[in-house]
């Protein structure tokens, strides 16, 4: 019924069902797919950071997307990498470049 990928995942609870995403973003499609099923029968609360643990403590990360003048592109990464952001893509057309990035939620 919900969508599946490897950015999301469900746990049933007392209160009723947590969602568990990488991103807010990957929280939107199970969340209009509740609200779609069940209309105002759904409550969907806050949204909160939690750690993903295992052998190791994988610190939160937040999702980056900036777009910007195609001139200031190589400015911007560069003051994202200084801060401890991750580039994972630019794209750069005649007029706007998009950077997209991760960082710690710590920044």
């Amino acid at each position: 019924m919900l969508p599946t990928s490897d950015e999301t995942a469900f746990l049933p609870d007392s209160t009723g069902l947590v969602l568990l995403a990488v991103t807010e973003t990957a929280l939107e499609r199970p969340a209009r797919t509740l609200r779609e099923l069940f209309g105002d029968r759904v409550n969907i609360g806050q949204v909160s950071v939690r750690y993903r643990r295992g052998k190791l403590t994988e610190e939160s990360h937040m999702g980056i997307r900036v777009a910007c003048a195609r001139e200031h592109s190589d400015l911007i990464k560069a003051d994202l990498e200084r801060r401890g952001a991750s580039i994972i893509d630019a794209e750069i057309n005649r007029q706007v470049s998009v950077v997209r990035a991760t960082a710690p939620l710590t920044l």
